[in-house]
């Protein structure tokens, strides 16, 4: 359903035209109809992500006593190479620089062999079970995960989500082991429903419309009806202050 289609399917409901009830309102009475969709049947998608561990040769340039932010998160300790543009010379982690495994940053140290200004590189493997997340911005659940993605019987993992990381815990009901470089794993997730527009649908199955019109028409004559209490309240405020007046200025014409 494109968004004109809505807006038609509830004025036609609730009677009138768009200058009785403006997009803005149509339109926000929708929004909230689909968050209360989004809270009882979200959306369902699957992410087919290629898993890749091994980061070689990432550019990076050193600024003494200063985090640097690398491209991944999960650096696993004891992986890391650090050299000069072109690979050479070698630096020695805690004397020449330091590692924020966890937060994927680097520090050169002023007291260490690493000139200040310098185009460097650095070469790592991330933990074997981490899998970033953070480019499903419309993640908000993830339900099940399947590793390798596309086996017959499908084999579902143990898993947990923390910081925009999936975590693998547990493969096949043993302990936890590290995932294969290049395999795929599928990750079935919920994400929230989106609104529809001139072009493009709303993501909602056709079968629950009728079910968004009702409950935007319901968040439309709530809002409507707010409005207008508040703007009759308004009202009888000005014309309470306006008689006022009126009555002041009577008391002095009679005292004249």
């Amino acid at each position: 359903m494109l968004i004109a289609d809505a807006r038609a399917a509830i004025l036609r409901n609730l009677g009138g035209t768009a200058l009785n009830w403006p997009h803005e309102l149509v339109d926000g009475g929708l929004q909230r109809a689909i968050d209360d969709l989004n809270r009882v049947l979200p959306r369902e998608r699957l992410h087919d992500a290629r898993l890749v561990f091994r980061f070689t040769d990432e550019a990076w340039t050193s600024d003494h006593n200063v985090w640097v932010t690398l491209a991944n998160k999960r650096i696993r300790a004891k992986t890391v190479t650090v050299t000069g543009s072109g690979g050479t010379p070698a630096y020695k982690i805690n004397t020449d620089f330091l590692m924020d495994y966890a937060g994927g940053r680097i520090q050169a140290l002023s007291t260490g062999a690493i000139p200040n200004a310098t185009a460097l590189e650095i070469t790592y493997t991330v933990v074997e079970v981490y899998i970033d997340l953070s480019g499903l911005t419309d993640l908000t659940r993830v339900y099940r995960v399947e590793y390798p993605a596309g086996d017959m019987a499908a084999r579902a993992q143990t898993f947990y989500t923390w910081d925009g990381f999936l975590v693998i815990t547990g493969l096949d009901q043993q302990s936890q082991q590290a995932l294969a470089e290049n395999e795929h794993v599928w990750v079935y997730y919920q994400a929230e429903h989106i609104m529809p527009t001139i072009e493009v649908p709303g993501t909602w199955p056709p079968h629950l419309d009728e079910v968004l019109i009702k409950g935007a028409e319901a968040y439309v004559l709530i809002t409507k009806a707010v409005s207008t209490r508040l703007s009759a309240q308004t009202r009888v405020e000005s014309a309470g202050v306006a008689l006022s007046k009126i009555a002041a200025a009577l008391t002095s014409a009679e005292a004249a």
